[in-house]
């Protein structure tokens, strides 16, 4: 699975027959399942940003105490 941009829409992000072979309402679902995705990841890297600042200070604060 390759990584998309950010809020990327599904329609973009196939090909253009697959688009035209679903119905209206698939491609609804399909925008709906898309969004929790990305929602999901960036979330994700949001925590992982938060991870990584928080252990980067901690070392930083018990480094200072010696």
């Amino acid at each position: 699975m390759s990584v998309q941009e950010p809020g990327t829409l599904w329609i973009h992000s196939v090909p253009q027959e697959v688009v035209n072979s679903v119905s209206d309402a698939e491609k609804k679902r399909q925008e709906a399942i898309n969004e929790v995705i990305y929602t999901e990841r960036d979330f994700v890297r949001d925590m992982e940003y938060l991870r990584d600042v928080s252990a980067t200070d901690v070392v930083s604060m018990l480094c200072a105490r010696h």
